[in-house]
């Protein structure tokens, strides 16, 4: 949350800051996070892309046909 904007307002995180789109505050953070958070970027980086693999689609031969039961529903009298 940005302290000069407000509630609401929530501040992007960087590696080396918080930064405020709507009043671009910028908030450094301290040297030792940053080499923390440049360690885990690095470490991240190195291990590759993350590939899911895809699910199989079931479907289903005796689907309902929508709308039916609603006809017969408002066309009672």
């Amino acid at each position: 949350m940005s302290p000069e904007c407000g509630p609401g307002v929530f501040m992007s995180k960087h590696y080396d800051r918080y930064y405020c789109g709507r009043c671009q505050l910028t908030l450094k953070l301290d040297p030792e996070t940053i080499k923390a958070n440049k360690a885990a970027l690095d470490a991240k980086k190195a291990a590759g892309p993350v590939i899911e693999e895809k699910k199989e689609v079931v479907k289903k031969d005796d689907k309902k046909k929508k709308g039916k039961k609603w006809l017969n529903r408002n066309n009672r009298e």
